[in-house]
């Protein structure tokens, strides 16, 4: 066995709740995060210590007794006026007991979770003004089905426990939670149940610098606490002694010892009063004790932690604080007082899902189900995977029509918004990626698909189809920054350069071919006219007056001179012909430039139809996306830094709007021209990039959402 086992002791007359004593040992036995027993002493094995003795020292092992009273009392041991239950309970509500004792009440005369009065028989009402006076018992009508008894009995046991675990262990325990809302296989389990509303001292302390726009900072809890200088703790004993009792503390709590916890924790605060991790923590294991003095220790102590967290501007935990209180209140019977903490809470920190469930569930327990419902929603509204734990709520479960009906009506209403974003994706691929794009299919498919899904996977399948389309967007917005106004100005002047550069050759070429020409021409009529000369020679030289015997010196003369003009006249011919050529080419520079404009024209017009169609895709997704619970980007603008995206209402964020300089184009100024929308503003939620932001300077642009950087 080992040393490590959480045990449940399952306190009751045996035969009196016998079926129920059995489902909840198996309930008990199957659980899985960490190492659970029942302890069932009517187990029908024989023992060599006293049956007493043995459920004393079984009692005292257990973390948690789940006691089970009846309307009969139960025979008492040898030597003893109460019995054998009655002992057992002594056992776990001692001093040094470290026992969280969780009493129900179940008979014909407790009906709606109401005490109806005390038995006629004496002991057994004397036992159960006891438990009254020093716990708030659960009141359960006996005809209820042994599964529903047993469900709602390990629900409370399960509270019990994961009050006063490590947030590490509750981790655990919410990856093994079983809820018809989300799908087990799902992929996204993980970072599901990262976001489940569980917080850390860290976590508050990070969500609370982000709300003063500050960095990242380490709450001092007690395992930050111990990595400060060794050297600077000694010049502080009081802090340091009180660091020590922290850090057994929190060795308690991973062991599941929360009264050896709360002795250190009490202590630390001796040493150091005004700690808020020590006094929150008080309080916390205080009100999951189970003893009615202990609640209202923690109704002090969380209230002072929340007015600590207060006076440092610190909402989140201001916010937990009040919570704690409200819980123990609750636990009390004081439901007034549990339903104002509840409410300070919600105004505290009013963006916090949980503070809205635990309203929903005092709420609930009031009897006011319509506003119960109500803050269900709102909390789901600000955090989906906050269902999960309003399902571990009673108050809220027991509900049931109505309760199931509100998860239905924000299914639909999911299943609807996703649905839109779907439809949006598979419409902006078609446009911009063209209708062959392989990413269509498994969109329709996801489509088709979406109505079955349970209440969570919708809504994470919804926030990551979400987030894939502006990063979708985004890509093909950068892909544009070839085809703006400036790239279409470029092409044209390039190729129009280069027209005119061939021309101005072509004219030169044109020219010196003219020259050559004419000047060849000169030559050829000399030539032809020496030819002529030398014939005339040679025919005068051929009358018999003059010479019967005619020299052969103007023959060759005129040989020579028609060769020459042979000569010329081809070279005259070549030059005609070139010179022909380059007129030929002067005559087509007009269609070459008439083609470079029409080519200019058409790259402007495909720029018009690719920006048009991400500018309908981008207007889509800002009705449909932005409109919606699923889209989930940015970061707080108060901490935003530049080229950071950030959504801001802007009813809620009017202020932050009214003192910046916006710019609400959806494209840049390059690409202008080639978009004609109208482009609406009436979102109340709108997507901008921080372009810059200091202290007394905000500025903003739409356009660089998708086009960074800002022109």
């Amino acid at each position: 066995m080992s040393v490590t086992k959480t045990e449940i002791f399952i306190a009751s007359r045996f035969e009196e709740f016998a079926d129920l004593r059995r489902a909840l040992k198996e309930r008990i036995n199957s659980f899985t995060v960490f190492e659970l027993e029942a302890v069932d002493l009517n187990d029908n094995v024989a023992h060599h210590a006293p049956p007493l003795g043995k459920c004393l020292a079984s009692v005292k092992r257990a973390e948690v007794m789940i006691l089970l009273i009846g309307e009969t009392y139960g025979g008492s041991p040898a030597g003893e006026e109460l019995s054998y239950t009655h002992l057992e309970y002594h056992a776990a509500v001692q001093e040094d007991s470290n026992t969280v004792v969780l009493p129900f009440f179940i008979g014909s005369s407790f009906e709606g979770n109401k005490f109806s009065g005390y038995s006629p028989n004496k002991k057994l009402a004397a036992w159960q003004k006891e438990v009254i006076n020093t716990h708030t018992p659960a009141f359960f009508h006996s005809s209820i089905e042994t599964k529903e008894l047993c469900s709602l009995i390990f629900d409370a046991a399960y509270k019990a426990l994961y009050e006063a675990r490590s947030v590490t262990v509750q981790e655990l325990m919410d990856r093994k939670a079983v809820s018809d809302d989300l799908d087990p296989e799902y992929d996204g389990n993980s970072d599901v149940l990262d976001e489940s509303g569980r917080l850390s001292h860290e976590e508050m302390e990070r969500l609370d610098n982000l709300f003063h726009g500050e960095g990242d900072a380490t709450f001092d809890s007690a395992e930050g606490s111990f990595g400060k200088n060794t050297n600077e703790i000694l010049l502080r004993p009081a802090e340091a002694a009180a660091l020590e009792q922290k850090k057994e503390a929190f060795k308690a709590v991973e062991l599941g010892e929360r009264f050896i916890a709360i002795r250190h924790l009490r202590k630390a605060l001796e040493h150091h009063p005004l700690d808020f991790s020590t006094t929150y923590w008080l309080s916390r294991l205080l009100a999951s004790s189970g003893k009615n003095n202990n609640c209202r220790d923690a109704i002090r102590y969380a209230l002072f932690a929340a007015r600590m967290a207060s006076y440092d501007q610190r909402p989140v935990k201001a916010s937990f604080s009040l919570l704690i209180a409200a819980k123990a209140a609750s636990a009390l019977g004081e439901y007034d007082e549990a339903l104002e903490y509840a409410r300070r809470a919600v105004l505290e920190a009013p963006w916090l899902a949980t503070a809205h469930i635990n309203l929903a569930t005092q709420l609930a327990g009031a009897g006011q189900v319509d506003e119960a419902l109500k803050e269900v929603r709102n909390a789901f509204q600000r955090m989906p995977q906050i269902i999960l734990a309003a399902n571990r709520e009673p108050a809220l479960v027991r509900l049931g029509k109505r309760y199931l009906d509100l998860k239905k009506s924000l299914k639909e209403n999911l299943v609807r918004e996703a649905m839109l974003i779907l439809q949006d994706k598979i419409a902006a691929r078609q446009a911009l990626a063209g209708s062959e794009d392989e990413a269509i299919k498994p969109i329709q498919n996801q489509l088709a698909k979406l109505p079955s899904k349970p209440l969570l996977n919708v809504y994470f399948e919804g926030r990551e189809a979400a987030n894939r389309q502006l990063d979708f967007l985004q890509q093909q917005a950068q892909s544009l920054s070839n085809v703006d106004d400036h790239a279409v100005a470029d092409f044209y002047s390039h190729h129009i350069e280069e027209h005119d550069r061939s021309q101005r050759y072509n004219n030169s070429a044109m020219q010196t071919v003219s020259q050559k020409r004419n000047g060849v021409l000169v030559r050829l009529l000399a030539g032809i006219g020496v030819l002529f000369f030398f014939f005339m020679m040679f025919l005068k030289a051929r009358q018999p007056s003059v010479n019967s015997n005619p020299t052969i010196i103007p023959i060759l003369l005129m040989a020579v001179a028609a060769i020459y003009v042979l000569i010329k006249g081809k070279e005259y011919i070549s030059h005609c012909n070139h010179y022909a050529e380059l007129q030929e080419r002067a005559k087509g520079a007009d269609s070459v430039k008439a083609s470079i404009s029409k080519k200019a024209d058409q790259i402007r017009h495909q720029a018009s139809a690719q920006v048009e169609a991400l500018c309908r895709s981008i207007m889509a997704f800002d009705r449909h996306v932005m409109q919606s619970s699923l889209l989930k980007v940015g970061r707080s603008i108060k901490g935003a830094t530049s080229g950071d995206v950030v959504a801001i209402d802007t009813v809620l964020q009017a202020d932050v709007l009214n003192g910046a300089e916006i710019d609400e184009a959806i494209v840049p100024e390059s690409l202008a021209s080639h978009c004609t929308l109208p482009y609406p503003h009436e979102g109340r939620i709108r997507l901008y990039c921080v372009v810059e932001n200091r202290k007394d300077r905000l500025v903003l642009s739409r356009s660089a959402v998708f086009f960074w950087p800002a022109d």
